[in-house]
């Protein structure tokens, strides 16, 4: 996997951050509130991100609770919206095309 920020398009929460590192069919998406959660309220954010058609599957985990939640869907391929669950500081989601 290598560091590819070209697959994240847009992000819907201002002071969010994303990395990405990616391979050939999976990802490590890492999201991270740059300016801190000062209210300490969950929250959740959209982004969008570049993918091939197919069908993907993925865990999210909250890096700080350790919480872990599944995500499954199929792509007709190129720009989706993802929405992360709600989380307070971090949260990061291992993505595979299957």
């Amino acid at each position: 996997m290598k560091p590819d920020q070209s697959v994240i398009s847009s992000v819907s929460a201002q002071g969010t951050s994303v990395r990405v590192l990616a391979g050939e069919k999976e990802y490590l998406i890492y999201i991270h509130q740059e300016m801190g959660n000062q209210n300490k309220e969950d929250l959740s954010v959209d982004f969008m991100v570049q993918l091939e058609k197919g069908n993907y599957q993925g865990q999210w985990i909250d890096t700080k609770t350790g919480a872990r939640s599944e995500l499954k869907f199929s792509h007709e391929g190129g720009e989706a919206t993802i929405s992360t669950p709600e989380f307070a500081e971090d949260i990061a989601l291992i993505l595979r095309k299957k």
